[in-house]
């Protein structure tokens, strides 16, 4: 069965071969897109045996094939509505990146509380009231969420998404959040991540220094 971090794997492999067809390219190895997502030829081919392509180690991988198996695989994930709640600096920030990307999945909805951001346009989508959760999601057929809102309100609104039919919720609020098993979370906690940075890039800096 397919793990979350095979689908990251891919997603790269996918960014790699869209390049190289850009290129003119007609086949690659597994090396190249190892080195493209930053794992090994091995994890590649073994990789490759869940995508509808031919190809091998030997000969290598025809470029278009190999593309269009992914989209296949991958396709009728990205093809979900997606919803974000918290309109603030960050939900902003990052509206404003998946708008400048050629982003697959569709963000269909806007939701905050605050009376300065309900009702107004955000990204062509008008913001809802967080109370219209239920509702729209119902509506829309939203299964997917970005959680955008600050740390102290995160446990609480992704609660309500939730119980709204929410099943899937990318969470770049700074809090871990417990929800049902069913739910799957990916936190993405950018000032941990910053401070990991830090500490490797100091810790590489005394290494030189001997």
């Amino acid at each position: 069965m397919s793990s979350r971090k095979w689908v990251g794997r891919v997603v790269l492999y996918r960014r790699a071969l869209q390049e190289l067809q850009a290129a003119g390219r007609e086949t690659v190895a597994s090396a190249e897109l190892a080195e493209a997502a930053a794992c090994t030829p091995e994890i590649v081919r073994r990789d490759l045996m869940e995508i509808p392509c031919s190809g091998s180690p030997r000969r290598g991988y025809t470029v278009r094939e190999l593309l269009a198996g992914i989209e296949v695989v991958l396709g009728a994930s990205e093809r979900m509505p997606v919803a974000m709640v918290g309109m603030g600096n960050l939900g902003r920030a990052v509206l404003g990146y998946i708008a400048s990307r050629d982003c697959p999945l569709q963000l269909r909805a806007v939701f905050d509380r605050a009376p300065e951001a309900v009702g107004r346009d955000f990204g062509g989508l008008r913001c809802h009231h967080v109370d219209a959760l239920p509702e729209v999601v119902r509506d829309l057929g939203i299964r997917l969420g970005i959680l955008t809102v600050p740390g102290a309100e995160a446990q609480a609104v992704a609660d309500r998404m939730v119980a709204a039919g929410i099943t899937g919720i990318l969470n770049f609020a700074p809090a871990r959040l417990a929800l049902p098993g069913n739910v799957t979370v990916e936190n993405m906690d950018v000032l941990t991540s910053l401070q990991a940075v830090a500490w490797m890039s100091r810790l590489a800096a005394i290494s030189r220094q001997g």
